[in-house]
This record gives structure tokens, C-alpha cells and sequence, in this order.
């Protein structure tokens, strides 16, 4: 059977195809504003709200899983029920990854089915501390998150260059170049809301902390170098506190969502000398507040630290999320037992604890977990010494699997986020047009379904057709003519090596995406191009 949606529903069993006018007449029973900015989002000029609609979408309180929905399509008639937001976004969605236009006429299979997520946190992790995305790219990347029904967009807003926010609260060198304004962030949100996404923002500390020093020079450690890092600030710095107090209250302003998301990784990294290296252990003022508050070394120190920033994002009714490749668990974790845990590695030797610590020793702690293991959800580079075939590694991953947690403690697995580092930075990390808008689909199949699949010539197809649009014939496989789905992120758009069909093929794909309308006809047109080039 044809693949028909990614992501792929669980229980749907297609017939023929069902013939709708134009343009798509789509009833609310609710939601009817918001619901509109998602309708345009999904179907474009294709779709407008009605009263009589063609498609029609009714409420079902017996649907009490979040994001749940059922879809019933016979005789040109398509109907959706729903029990939350989140079920009609994901029904709707699942209806523009399956309509096809040919000719002026509308076509959607016939299916009677229902279908909810195995996870309720399935996360997209954008990175706009290390620079703005171009606007065009994000919003059509934000649509294609929404056809793939992720519902978390977590946003990582500082770093070691600085704010990609204006925050009121802190000094103008501190913002990045094109950083948001609070009311452009505002009216991301409100689009976001509109999309079906929960947003988490990211305040990271205490490392990734350059600019934060460089521009308040009393955060820095006082110690007996001649040279030393900004990395971390100075913890025996009293104002250091009020300083991430501001910049927190601030931030839950803004976003009015449940989580908040602390940071908390790479506290030092003693492998590469003063490029990102925690001075605590040699601050006299670091040394002096361990002794008077009885704390016995840096890593009490560190969780001293994380949680009075977490008492900051409790008191304004936000759930805290940190990343976990600083706990320790061969000693007590001195941590609120409510932080969410992030787990994205182990620390590497000389980068923190490692030493008997794990996903499953860290589960055992009874927190709740983000699974982000970085050979599988990482996308921002090729480590390809730990995963030679991409889409194997991705194929063959079960969240709840790899790493290893014991059966009993997989209930306490959320989820998953997908991780964009450097999203933002078009100079140096230009493959994100590219490698991104196929890497969204695959993931949020991941995350929907944790199933094992296979990314064959089906799935190319299937892929092909979402991401080109309604117009894009049937039998089109832009990723055959490039050696795969998952491509490279250094400075080719092809694996040349897997490229397996004849240049005939490469030159008609090309030919076809000639006809097709959108930005991602163009790039995937430049990518045969040069893949023509080099086979």
C-alpha cells in the first residue's frame, strides 16, 4: 500500500479517491478565528471557512487523549471530530498531507479512522541565539511542523553571542543582531498558538555565558590568572542572581506557555583550556559563598545554582526543563524532584560527570524526561563516525529504547524534540533550507508513531508530495535523484555515492520541479543540479 500522510496514521485503511470542489469549504464548530491562520497555513488558496462546509469538524468529548482525532471521508463529504485544539489541528493536517489538485478539482481518499500520538511532547528545538532566521524560511518551516504534527517549539533564545530577544531587563550590546522585538516575539507566539504549538523558551545558564560577562564585567571571577574564560559568571557575584531573576520574569511574561527551560549543560569544558572553562573552583568570591553556604564542592555549587533559578520560574507558575549532561547520579542529586529532565548525552570525559551515569540511571531519579539522545535528534551536523547511514539510525530508534531505560521507568519518557543548533545562522549553517524540511516530516513520524520504518522509494514519494504541495504528481521522488531523505549538512546537497538512478531520471525529476510552484521546487531544483554535476 501506498504511504498517504506522514506523518503515517495508524489505523487508516484508503479507497478510491473522492472528488471535492474548489476552493476546500471547511466548517468550525469552535475555534473559528483561530483556526483560520491554521487553515491558511495548511491549504494556502485552497481553503476558505464556511458554514455548509464540505469538510466539517465537530467537538467529541469522549476524545481524551490530547491531540486525538477521527476522519471519515466518503462522497466528496469529509468529516473530523476532535476532542482539544491540538486534535483539530492534527486532523486537518492530516487532510493537507493527503489532498492532491489535478486539474482544478480536489481529490482526498476515502478512509474511516482515528488515530492519536504515542507521545504528548513532540518537539521541534530552534536555535535563534546564534542568529534570526530569514522570515520566508521559518513561517513555511513552522507550516510544515504543523503538517507534522508537532506540538512543542522550543526556543533557544541566549547563548554565548547573546539575546535573540530585547529584553527590557538587560543592556542593547547584549542582543544579537536582527534579535526580536517583544512585540514581533508576541506576534510569533499568536501565530504559533494558531499553528498548535505549546512554545518553550530557553534562558540558558550558567554557561553559554560570554556575552553575559563581557557586558556586566562584575559577573566575572576573581581569581589569581593572568587569562580566563567568560563562559560561566561568577556565582559569589551577588548580582548575578537578580540579573537571571529580570531576564526570567521577563521571558514568562511574555510567553505564556506551561514550561520554561533553564539551560544548565556545558558547564565547562577542562579538554580545551579557556575556550569554555568554569573558573568557580579559583573565584575567591565563588569560594567564599560555598563556605558560608556549607556547599562542598563545584558540582553542589552548580546544583546551588540551578535550583534558585528554578525557585525564579516556579514562582511565576512555569514547569522547568533543564538538560541533564551535568546531574550526577553516583552522588545525591541535590535538585527539585519536579525539573523535567532534558536528556540529549552523557557528559564527556573532562565536560562533567560519566562515570556510571545514564538515561536510566538519570530516570531512576523519578524525574520526568525529554529524550533528545543526539546521535538520533541531533540535525545541526554530520557525526558521522556514530551514524554512518542516517536514516537507518533514525528508522531503526525507538525513543523509549535507545538509550536503554529499564520497562518500569518509560512512563516517565515525555517525548521527544527534534534539535536545529544554529538554525539562524544562514552563513554558516546554509544546508537548513535544504536538509530541514524533509528531516520535520521524518521526525514528527518518529514521534507520532515510535515505530521502526524504513525510508524506501514509498517513502521518498510520499515525502516528495507533502513538501512540494497539492500539484506535485503522484509518482515524483526528488530524493532518489539526491542518494537519500537525510541529507548533507557540509557543502554538498547530495550523497553522490547513493545515487542510484540514471541521469535521464535526474533530468526529468528536474523537468517536472519546473512546473511546480514554491521556494522548495527552486532548492531542490539546485540540488539535482548539482548532483547532475557530480555523477
Amino acid at each position: 500500500m501506498k504511504i498517504k500522510s506522514i506523518p503515517q496514521a495508524k489505523n487508516a485503511v484508503y479507497g478510491n479517491e473522492s472528488e471535492f470542489s474548489l476552493p476546500l469549504n471547511i466548517s468550525l464548530d469552535n475555534y473559528k478565528e483561530k483556526a483560520k491562520t491554521l487553515i491558511d497555513a495548511l491549504f494556502c488558496d485552497y481553503a476558505v471557512t464556511g458554514t455548509e462546509g464540505t469538510i466539517k469538524a465537530s467537538f467529541d468529548k469522549n476524545l481524551k487523549i490530547k491531540g486525538e482525532y477521527s476522519l471519515k471521508i466518503s462522497s466528496g463529504k469529509a468529516h473530523i471530530t476532535y476532542g482539544d485544539y491540538e486534535g483539530l489541528r492534527n486532523a486537518l493536517a492530516h487532510i493537507s498531507n493527503i489532498l492532491k489538485i489535478r486539474e482544478g478539482k480536489a481529490y482526498l481518499p476515502e478512509c474511516d479512522f482515528s488515530d492519536k500520538p504515542r507521545f504528548t511532547h513532540r518537539g521541534v528545538m530552534i536555535d535563534l541565539a546564534r542568529g534570526i532566521p530569514d522570515k520566508e524560511r521559518f513561517l513555511d518551516d513552522l507550516a510544515l511542523m504543523a503538517k507534522a504534527k508537532i506540538n512543542i517549539l522550543h526556543l533557544h533564545l541566549s547563548d554565548n553571542k547573546g539575546f535573540a530577544i530585547k529584553l527590557s531587563s538587560l543592556k542593547e550590546e547584549m542582543f544579537i543582531e536582527n534579535a526580536y522585538g517583544i512585540s514581533e516575539m508576541k506576534e510569533l507566539i499568536k501565530l504559533c498558538d494558531a499553528l498548535g504549538f505549546n512554545i518553550i523558551p530557553e534562558f540558558d545558564c550558567p554557561g553559554h555565558s560570554g556575552k553575559l560577562v563581557e557586558c556586566y564585567p562584575d559577573l566575572t571571577c576573581e581569581t589569581d590568572l593572568q587569562e580566563q574564560s567568560k563562559w560561566t559568571p561568577c556565582i559569589g557575584e551577588e548580582s548575578v542572581f537578580k540579573i537571571y531573576e529580570n531576564i526570567i520574569d521577563e521571558l514568562c511574561e511574555i510567553f505564556p506557555g506551561e514550561y520554561f527551560h533553564i539551560g544548565g549543560d556545558e558547564l565547562s569544558f577542562d579538554d580545551l583550556g579557556l575556550v569554555a572553562k568554569c573558573h568557580w573552583a579559583d573565584c575567591k568570591k565563588c569560594n567564599a559563598l560555598m563556605k558560608e553556604k556549607g556547599i562542598a564542592d563545584v558540582q553542589d555549587l552548580y546544583y546551588y545554582v540551578m535550583t534558585n533559578v528554578c525557585e525564579m520560574v516556579k514562582k511565576n507558575g512555569k514547569t522547568v526543563i533543564m538538560w541533564n549532561d551535568q546531574i550526577d547520579t553516583e552522588r545525591d542529586v541535590k535538585l527539585p524532584s519536579d525539573i523535567i529532565l532534558h536528556f540529549w548525552r552523557v557528559a564527556a570525559p573532562m565536560r562533567g560527570p560519566h562515570i556510571n551515569v545514564s538515561m536510566n540511571s538519570q530516570l531512576k531519579t523519578g524525574r520526568k524526561m525529554i529524550n533528545s539522545h543526539y546521535p538520533e535528534a541531533y540535525v545541526d551536523i554530520d557525526y558521522t563516525h556514530e551514524r554512518a547511514n542516517r536514516e537507518d539510525t533514525i528508522g531503526d530508534w525507538k525513543i523509549d529504547e535507545r538509550p536503554y531505560s529499564d520497562d518500569e521507568l518509560k512512563k516517565n519518557i515525555m517525548g521527544s524534540e527534534m534539535c536545529a543548533w544554529d538554525y539562524g545562522n544562514e552563513k554558516d549553517s546554509p544546508h537548513y533550507s535544504y536538509t530541514l524540511p524533509s528531516e520535520i516530516l521524518i521526525y514528527g513520524d518518529k514521534m507520532w508513531n515510535n515505530e521502526y520504518f524504513t525510508i524506501d522509494e514509498e517513502y521518498e514519494k510520499a515525502l516528495t508530495r507533502i513538501l512540494l504541495g497539492f500539484t506535485c504528481p503522484d509518482d515524483l521522488n526528488v530524493f532518489a535523484c539526491l542518494g537519500g531523505a537525510l541529507l548533507p549538512r557540509k557543502n554538498e546537497r547530495c550523497i553522490t555515492s547513493k545515487i542510484t538512478k540514471e541521469k535521464a531520471f535526474l533530468l526529468e525529476t528536474k523537468n517536472a520541479l519546473s512546473k511546480i510552484p514554491g521556494r522548495l521546487s527552486k532548492i531542490y531544483t539546485e540540488c539535482i543540479v548539482e548532483a547532475l554535476e557530480k555523477i
